[in-house]
């Protein structure tokens, strides 16, 4: 029997990938450049790319956003992935996000479109619903597979400088394929992060993929100067390590960070967003 060879090349990679344990529909990799940075221990982190993190936390946004990343994972382009992220901020109504992300390449491809509706209900308490459609395409002559799931995420600050969160993926497994009844992931993450001294945030987090054992993360974030963030983190589940930079420059962001596996090495990611219109957010509000 004659088989495309560029299909068994790809068949090959996502097997490394799988072995990784990565979740190929879950979201246990990170999306942008300061969560990949911190190991993807970013529940808490309040970007415009919680929107793929944690969109409990996109109700803390101070003023509209539109952002942008790209991952290289394990320097193989048909694993890469790419996603954009725009939120509207009103005072009065909350937060609107649309999103939409990508992986893999010509063989095999993952979409993801999401809407997202936030809400600070205080100073200490933001949550979020967000809705999401997935489009899962196997090469040509292999088909494709579509499907809806839903998220539930909340963001608290009880004391000053504490952050706890929670995010639900999926809670009721929707089904992606008629074929062996495969459904998306439920996965449950909770997360805390406590800024030390106004310079050093820790964010740590464990995670439970209900098919899978238990992970962690722990991402650090210094910030030597107002302009300038060094990030760094572990994780495990796949066991990694991560590294990267931010600069702040105005309304700009830019975010430069690698993760890194022991065996399948490096997957670079890089994300650029910018603030726009009007601060949103009362004075009474923490700073995240």
């Amino acid at each position: 029997m004659w088989i495309d060879r560029n299909f068994l090349y790809w068949l090959c990679k996502i097997h490394c990938f799988f072995l990784s344990g990565g979740h190929i529909y879950g979201q246990s990799w990170p999306a942008g450049g300061r969560a990949a940075g911190m190991a993807n221990a970013a529940l808490c982190n309040v970007d415009i790319y919680a929107a793929f993190n944690n969109p409990g936390a996109l109700g803390f946004l101070k003023r509209s956003a539109i952002g942008l990343w790209y991952d290289n994972r394990f320097l193989l382009p048909d694993l890469s992935s790419a996603g954009i992220s725009t939120a509207y901020a009103s005072r009065s109504l909350g937060v609107f996000n649309l999103a939409f992300s990508r992986f893999g390449g010509r063989l095999f491809n993952r979409n993801k479109a999401s809407f997202c509706y936030a809400r600070s209900f205080s100073p200490y308490v933001s949550a979020a619903m967000q809705f999401h459609y997935h489009y899962v395409a196997f090469a040509d002559m292999y088909g494709h597979a579509h499907g809806f799931s839903a998220d539930l995420g909340i963001v608290t600050k009880p004391i000053h400088d504490l952050m706890l969160a929670f995010l639900v993926n999926n809670p009721i497994p929707q089904r992606i394929a008629s074929f062996d009844n495969e459904r998306l992931p439920t996965v449950i993450r909770f997360g805390l992060s406590y800024l030390w001294g106004g310079k050093l945030r820790s964010n740590t987090e464990i995670e439970k993929d209900l098919d899978r054992p238990f992970s962690g993360r722990l991402g650090l974030e210094y910030l030597p100067l107002k302009q300038l963030q060094i990030r760094g983190g572990i994780g495990t589940g796949p066991v990694i390590a991560a590294f990267g930079i931010g600069l702040s420059i105005g309304i700009l962001q830019l975010d430069l960070a690698s993760v890194y596996h022991q065996v399948l090495g490096f997957s670079p990611n890089a994300g650029i967003s910018v603030q726009f219109g009007p601060e949103v957010k009362s004075k009474k509000s923490k700073e995240p």
